[in-house]
C-alpha cells in the first residue's frame, strides 16, 4: 500500500472514478436536461437540477492558476517540490491536481497541459497533469 491518500470514492462519483481505473479516461458530469457541464459529480446538475451523465472529455485544457508546494502533508513529502494547479479543461469546467514535471520553472497560467493516469499498486487511478509539449 502506498503512502499517499488514496481518493474516498462516493456514489456520485462512482462513475468518474470507473472510468479513470478502466480506460485511463477523465471525464465530466452533461446534463441530459440543458446541456451544461459540471466537475466535480454531483448527484444532480447545479444550473437546472437535471439528471447528468458521465462523459469523456480530452484531458486537455490550461493552467488557471498553481501554487508550488514545498512542505507537503502527510503521504506527499516524498513528491517536494511539486506544483499544484487549477485547470480549465477545453470542454469548459475546471479541475485541480499536480503537474508532473522536472521543471517547475516552465510551469505558469495559460501554460497547455495533458491529463495523465498514475495507477497505484492498489488498483486506484489518480488523475493528473503534465506539460503538453508544443500547444499554446
Amino acid at each position: 500500500m502506498s503512502d499517499r491518500p488514496l481518493p474516498k470514492v462516493t456514489p456520485d462519483a462512482e462513475p468518474y472514478w470507473q472510468l479513470l481505473r478502466e480506460q485511463g479516461t477523465r471525464s465530466v458530469q452533461r446534463c441530459t436536461a440543458c446541456g451544461s457541464a459540471q466537475f466535480y459529480p454531483r448527484l444532480l446538475c447545479v444550473g437546472c437540477g437535471g439528471r447528468v451523465e458521465q462523459v469523456p472529455v480530452s484531458g486537455r485544457g490550461s493552467i488557471y492558476s498553481y501554487t508550488v508546494v514545498h512542505r507537503a502533508p502527510a503521504g506527499f513529502a516524498e513528491l517536494t517540490p511539486y506544483a499544484v494547479a487549477l485547470v480549465d479543461l477545453d470542454e469548459g469546467t475546471r479541475a485541480m491536481g499536480r503537474v508532473v514535471t522536472d521543471d517547475l520553472e516552465a510551469v505558469r497560467i495559460g501554460t497547455r497541459v495533458v491529463t495523465i493516469v498514475e495507477k497505484t499498486a492498489e488498483g486506484e487511478a489518480l488523475p493528473q497533469f503534465a506539460l503538453a509539449d508544443g500547444e499554446h
